[in-house]
């Protein structure tokens, strides 16, 4: 069950009126679910957009204060692993 599925099913117990289905909320039900659906998924994107950005930038290497360049290329090599680890785990629901 995604976080939107689970949201909406709190929304359901919540507002939900058994014997009106649809006729719950002025009879707007189905058309409120969608919106908030909608948003929500909305609001998740964006915040995943936002972590990668943070993520993008903190692990970059913008330059290391080392006189050792075999230090470099693997603290390099480390973020990058990372960054590519943590990104993909955001497409993940």
């Amino acid at each position: 069950m995604t976080y939107t599925e689970k949201r909406l099913e709190e929304f359901d117990e919540k507002f939900l009126i058994p014997m009106y289905g649809d006729e719950s909320l002025g009879g707007n039900y189905e058309a409120v679910k969608a919106f908030l659906a909608e948003s929500i998924n909305q609001a998740l994107a964006e915040e995943r957009e936002r972590v990668r950005g943070i993520i993008d930038w903190e692990l970059t290497p913008h330059g290391y204060e080392s006189d050792d360049p075999q230090f470099e290329r693997f603290a390099i090599k480390i973020k990058e692993k990372y960054k590519n680890k943590i990104r993909a785990s955001l497409d993940k629901p």
